[in-house]
């Protein structure tokens, strides 16, 4: 994609009000994947939305920026942009950048209010929007959530909207990000990022008027949590990118580092105490959150056994009988499995739910003082629950306890939360974050099994997309309401849905009693990636993804529906050589997997898994030589 500039320093003329559009295709053929745009910005003191005044435009200027991340889809990024900052007035003393960027694979901008006040100034509204194509099919994330116990992000995707035939019904909005495809067949994701505790995580407005999707701030009473709605800050102050993703097909979307690419670089020196891993989990296979340590330590002894590298502990740890954590810790300890402790963010900011402990993060003191409790204890990491908001004082507090976490050697994992908005680069000991309508839903949802293998195909074209994503995948047995999903389905999610920390939510039998291959591929997966790279898939319908990890490739593939296929899965991702592929895939029933089958492939080769309805697959390549 290219910067193109169509007003000139005299065309420019005072009253202006500021639009944009984005194109794409060959340099004879442009189509418009987003229609002509609003875009402005209203402070309380000053309006940047309409009368403004050219003041300037930059040169533009070559981004090259090369960066490693610990989690996500890559672990070396190379990130090429070119940059231009245009420059209006509202007055003679307010003026507002417009910095622009491009990328070959999407486009992003922010605001920038460049004067130097030591007062406090408050952005009341933003004008940005987001005009899509009439006719463009869209999957969007409905926003309820003032009130509810349950955060937005946490709702079911809708995939049945059509922008300007369909309008949106019972909703407060439509969450960040949203996907769309438009006639041209080009897909566009828009979306924000390097989001700061002076602003606020974004989501758009519920109507559209003539397909023109509006940037909305959080509700003023959303869900009891503190905090002004409006974001404040003193002058200079740059607010988050908002963001287009596109490419003609949903690979482009589902391979692009774009949330990460335009955040700030990580804030942390010293990455050497961060570990991502495969992560046991007691809760969901349980009718109560297990808080005694006798129901505890056969979950330690289930990670010891599949070599997984931790274990949580979940919410009422604090009132624990049998034993404490640190008599968990001197269990699992030579077991060489580390401890994670779950925790309420509550505090004034949450009301809604007593689970402990609680009220001991909110405070910064007494923050501290429990992470470096904690940390000199041995565990390794804190899971932290119920945020609910998108205020900027909840923006703080998740870059509080981040910072104060790193100063204390501990991994974090948020959930009930917002989806993390570039977060995993600037602070790396953000393993994942929940942040989506996940398996623990089995419990409480009888209509939710039904929507999960859509859901699943949509996922990493979306949520996943974003940041890591802590789904608690991989459940084979049934919590209340039964899977319709296959046990090679719920198998490829632990490579089809990416997270620093992969928790496996099933109880201890479901994994020690799999078939040997099963078994065996749990035990050697991984849930860090060199490399990522779509495959094939619509979603909705089917996700096939192939991830690299060191020389060793990992590919996956889900269904959406209840269609049966035999797919034709190419290996061109492949390096010359030949590797020897495993693969497992749908049994003769719903719950069973195919025997094991291994063959040697090279890149001209293909895998021809065949899949039941709802049903999945999974490979493990590697090279001849290892």
């Amino acid at each position: 994609m290219q910067l193109i500039d169509k007003g000139t320093a005299a065309g420019y003329t005072a009253g202006v009000k500021l639009y944009y559009r984005v194109e794409a295709g060959g340099p004879s053929s442009y189509s418009a994947v987003l229609d002509d745009s609003a875009l402005g910005i209203t402070r309380a003191d000053a309006g940047f939305v309409s009368g403004l005044t050219f003041d300037s435009a930059g040169s533009v200027t070559a981004i090259d920026d090369t960066y490693a991340m610990l989690t996500g889809k890559k672990s070396s990024i190379h990130a090429t942009a070119n940059e231009r900052v245009l420059t209006f007035r509202a007055s003679a003393q307010n003026s507002v950048e417009l910095v622009l960027r491009t990328y070959d694979g999407g486009f992003a901008f922010r605001y920038r209010f460049p004067e130097t006040n030591a007062t406090a100034q408050s952005v009341t509204g933003e004008s940005t929007g987001f005009k899509i194509p009439s006719g463009s099919h869209a999957w969007m994330l409905p926003y309820d959530v003032a009130g509810t116990y349950t955060p937005a992000y946490e709702n079911t995707w809708r995939s049945d909207l059509v922008v300007g035939t369909q309008a949106p019904s019972g909703t407060a909005g439509w969450c960040l990000p949203a996907l769309f495809q438009t006639p041209g067949n080009f897909w566009v994701l828009v979306g924000d990022t390097d989001v700061t505790g002076s602003y606020f995580a974004a989501h758009l407005a519920a109507t559209a008027p003539n397909n023109l999707y509006g940037i909305a701030m959080p509700a003023a009473d959303e869900a009891n949590a503190t905090g002004a709605v409006n974001p404040q800050s003193t002058l200079p102050w740059t607010t988050p990118w908002r963001t287009v993703v596109v490419g003609p097909t949903p690979g482009t979307i589902l391979e692009s580092t774009m949330p990460t690419d335009l955040a700030s670089p990580s804030v942390i020196a010293d990455t050497s105490w961060i570990k991502p891993g495969r992560v046991s989990w007691s809760w969901w296979s349980a009718d109560t959150s297990p808080s005694n340590y006798s129901q505890l330590t056969p979950f330690i002894d289930l990670a010891q056994t599949m070599t997984w590298e931790y274990s949580l502990i979940d919410a009422g740890w604090d009132t624990m009988t049998g034993g404490t954590y640190q008599s968990l810790l001197t269990y699992a300890n030579p077991k060489n499995v580390g401890l994670i402790l779950w925790y309420n963010s509550g505090g004034p900011n949450n009301s809604i739910t007593q689970y402990g402990p609680r009220d001991r993060l909110y405070d910064p003191s007494k923050r501290k003082t429990e992470f470096q409790t904690i940390s000199q204890a041995g565990v390794k990491g804190v899971k932290i629950d119920f945020f609910i908001s998108d205020k900027p004082t909840t923006m703080q507090y998740y870059l509080d306890i981040l910072k104060d976490a790193a100063a204390n050697h501990l991994m974090v994992n948020f959930h009930g939360s917002t989806i993390p908005r570039g977060w995993q680069r600037t602070y790396p000991n953000l393993i994942t974050a929940e942040a989506v309508r996940g398996a623990e839903n089995y419990k409480y949802d009888a209509d939710f099994p039904a929507g999960v293998p859509q859901q699943n195909t949509i996922l990493p074209f979306t949520r996943n997309m974003m940041a890591s994503m802590d789904f608690t995948p991989v459940t084979f047995s049934d919590s209340v309401n039964a899977h319709v999903t296959t046990y090679a389905h719920e198998l490829a999610t632990s490579v089809v849905f990416e997270s620093g920390w992969q928790h496996f939510a099933d109880k201890v039998s479901a994994y020690t009693g799999l078939p040997a291959g099963p078994k065996t591929f749990l035990q050697q997966v991984p849930t860090t990636w060199d490399d990522t790279r779509y495959v094939q898939g619509t979603p909705g319908q089917l996700v096939v993804l192939a991830r690299r990890k060191g020389s060793v490739w990992y590919v996956a593939g889900i269904a959406g529906d209840s269609q049966t296929r035999n797919l034709t899965v190419p290996l061109t991702f492949l390096d010359s050589g030949s590797y020897t592929a495993t693969q497992i895939a749908d049994g003769t029933s719903d719950r069973t997997f195919s025997d094991v089958t291994t063959r040697t492939v090279t890149a001209a080769d293909s895998l021809a898994p065949a899949l039941r309805g709802n049903g999945g697959f999974v490979a493990r390549l590697v090279p001849a030589t290892n």
